[in-house]
């Protein structure tokens, strides 16, 4: 038996020339996703030849991941004017938060419903600030039409990691990281 699963997802890009040779740029994403939950149903073992076997319960679970990233880039002129060679920074923050619930799950051993002494949520967040290098090339294909790609030389990055889980503290994890040659994005764009 499925769920009814609801997910948004959506990115966009911009750029802007302040000069010949230097742009602006920035980027936002977001991904939602949404799974409601199901309760337990209990089965009836009453009559042999007709048992009604229990039905597991779902947890509902949301879920949001959102970035923004501003950058710059300089660009380089090359003899071919086709080829757009360039370099730059960028800075992402980055937060991403999971909530479950959960349903009704049925009786203890003892009749009780265990939702009564706790809490049936859990939440982990995880937020983070990124820095890097940023190098890449376009290529025009036609006067309004550049197909591109980009990575970064190198990154740092620093996540504060927090769950919740019930009955307990808050849990806080830091972790940082540094890494060389990662996050290829190949780009299809049009200039205007």
């Amino acid at each position: 038996m499925g769920t009814n699963r609801v997910k948004i997802s959506e990115k966009n890009s911009t750029k802007i020339f302040v000069s010949n040779l230097w742009e602006l740029n920035t980027s936002f994403g977001v991904n939602i996703d949404m799974t409601p939950s199901k309760s337990y149903m209990e089965g009836d073992n009453t009559v042999p030849d007709m048992i009604i076997p229990d039905h597991k319960y779902i947890n509902a679970q949301t879920s949001h991941n959102w970035y923004v990233t501003l950058g710059t880039n300089r660009y380089f002129r090359l003899q071919n004017p086709r080829v757009h060679p360039y370099m730059g920074l960028a800075l992402t923050y980055q937060m991403a938060k999971l909530v479950t619930m959960e349903p009704y799950i049925g009786l203890t051993a003892d009749g009780d419903d265990p939702r009564v002494y706790q809490s049936g949520t859990n939440i982990g967040q995880i937020l983070c600030g990124k820095a890097a290098i940023v190098a890449g090339f376009e290529y025009s294909l036609s006067p309004g039409l550049v197909l591109g790609f980009e990575y970064n030389m190198g990154s740092y990055r620093y996540d504060i990691l927090q769950m919740a889980a019930r009955g307990f503290d808050i849990y806080t994890a830091f972790h940082q990281s540094v890494r060389v040659f990662e996050t290829p994005i190949l780009k299809l764009g049009v200039r205007f």
